[in-house]
């Protein structure tokens, strides 16, 4: 609120001009309207001068937001888009790190900022209600961070503590500092690398992650989270083993040759490209994943949810920020900030390769097949309205990579060192999301149609699915003439009997006359 908006506008009030020659009582009125008039006037500059200070630190305080901004950009981006076109960097990566910083500050206001305000050693800032924590102090902590983890190798969350403490906005004296700073920077840890989701309301010394989806608000059923709190005994360890307490946070490559050998050993292993290490587009597009095996999509923020399905409720988690994927991908001889964190998790391959693997993920299964996208660009367009009322930010690259043909995005696929899209795949290809993807596959091949439109929309085998359509044509029209051919026949054997009682009516007619 304004300061003005406290004030009596007195520009309203009308101050009636008074005669000296009318006695007494009017000259003092005089005197009393003219003081008034002089109040009046120097509130009014009170007020101009508060206004003009207010903006004046309100654009301060911009100012020093967006500096903070695009020094954590710095820190983020300076290790791996050195050597990208200036093209690319003013395009894609711009867009993918004004949403990446969007979804941060969203995430951010879920914090009640006066809980870690007797740590907070900066000034209290004009243009930030009480329970948000101020924009500027939030950038420099995050580009602090990531400076942090870039720098160090196993790195240990008190040691990022310290160097908030020693360098950041909070006061490291203050008794409290420690434990408070530790809560908020295993919150800022997690919406910075997507890792995993805080809670924003944890518990006393306690490390907490959320139970629900921000999305749906529905509780979480997942196997790569085993626990969702640890008390502050584990700050001291390193991030890679903090996180295994956890569970699966950390994206590890998997071996999918168990996974083969059960697939290859099925009774649906069957049809072209089936008795070999294959994907393949037909079983694994969103078309068929929806209209034949009736599995729904659940939006999720944590990376390393992603495509991990639920059976049992037909649910498929898909990470919804493919902008974070996009920045987190190196160019060529360049790492990520998140190198270090997850070097040595994953010795072959290279541990950014994960990042791909998302993103060529949805092209797999929305950007290749037109019934796919087609139906995604629907939803999306649904999402997009809910989106707008409802707070949830979408990512517009998502809407690009799983809402039209991909061949519109082949720069965006070179730039990955991606091949063309063929119709199948080696597992090998996806070495991070390989056995997600065999999981799927498998569940939609055991599925047999249950009527007619899922029947029709099957397109898991080309081959029996035009064998079968054939047969049903050809036989169906066989049948059919056959039938016309029966109806003929017995209209005209109707025909031929009737003629002939007819005939032999008057035969004997003839014969009695």
């Amino acid at each position: 609120m304004s300061r003005s908006h406290v004030f009596i506008p007195f520009e309203l009030i009308e101050i009636p001009e008074l005669s000296p020659s009318k006695g007494y009582a009017a000259s003092w009125l005089s005197k009393l309207w003219v003081s008034i008039r002089y109040i009046k006037q120097k509130l009014n500059h009170a007020i101009s001068q508060s206004d003009d200070l207010e903006a004046n630190w309100m654009k301060q305080n911009e100012n020093l937001t967006a500096a903070a901004k695009n020094h954590f950009k710095s820190a983020l981006l300076s290790q791996q888009y050195c050597s990208v076109t200036e093209r690319d960097r003013k395009g894609i990566v711009d867009d993918c790190f004004n949403c990446y910083c969007q979804w941060i500050e969203e995430r951010f206001k879920l914090i009640n900022a006066s809980h870690f305000a007797p740590c907070y050693a900066a000034p209290e800032p004009v243009n930030t209600p009480c329970n948000m924590l101020n924009m500027v102090v939030m950038y420099r902590m995050l580009a602090l961070m990531a400076e942090t983890i870039s720098s160090k190798d196993q790195l240990t969350l008190q040691e990022i503590i310290d160097e908030q403490g020693d360098h950041g906005d909070f006061d490291a004296n203050y008794p409290g500092t420690n434990s408070l700073l530790t809560q908020l920077i295993f919150m800022a840890f997690g919406w910075m690398t997507m890792l995993y989701d805080p809670e924003t309301a944890p518990n006393p010394y306690e490390l907490s992650l959320s139970r629900q989806t921000r999305v749906s608000k529905r509780a979480f059923n997942t196997t790569v989270l085993l626990s969702y709190e640890q008390d502050f005994g584990l700050v001291q360890q390193p991030l890679g083993r903090l996180f295994r307490v956890f569970g699966n946070v950390i994206p590890q490559s998997e071996d999918t040759s168990a996974e083969l050998n059960h697939i290859l050993s099925s009774p649906t292993a069957s049809g072209p490209y089936q008795s070999s290490e294959y994907l393949v587009l037909s079983c694994l597009s969103y078309h068929t994943l929806s209209m034949v095996a009736q599995i729904k999509i659940e939006w999720v923020d944590c990376i390393n949810l992603h495509l991990e399905f639920d059976e049992g409720r037909r649910l498929l988690k898909l990470f919804r920020f493919p902008s974070f994927c996009r920045l987190a991908y190196p160019s060529k001889g360049r790492k990520t900030f998140l190198y270090r964190i997850l070097a040595g998790k994953t010795p072959d391959p290279e541990p950014h390769e994960f990042f791909r693997d998302v993103l060529l993920s949805y092209r797999l299964l929305f950007g290749q097949n037109s019934g796919s996208w087609k139906a995604f660009r629907k939803a999306y367009n649904d999402v997009d309205g809910i989106t707008r009322n409802g707070g949830i930010l979408c990512d517009p690259l998502l809407a690009r990579l799983c809402g039209q043909k991909w061949e519109k995005e082949r720069a965006f696929y070179k730039d990955l060192d991606a091949l063309d899209a063929p119709s199948h795949y080696r597992v090998q290809d996806f070495p991070f999301l390989g056995s997600r993807l065999l999981r799927l596959q498998n569940f939609s091949k055991r599925q047999e149609p249950h009527d007619w439109k899922v029947l029709w929309n099957d397109r898991r085998d080309i081959m029996k699915s035009y064998t079968f359509w054939a047969v049903l044509f050809f036989g169906g029209g066989t049948l059919f003439i056959t039938l016309i051919q029966l109806i003929v026949q017995t209209v005209l054997s109707s025909i031929q009997l009737k003629a002939a009682i007819e005939q032999n009516r008057l035969q004997m007619l003839s014969i009695t006359g």
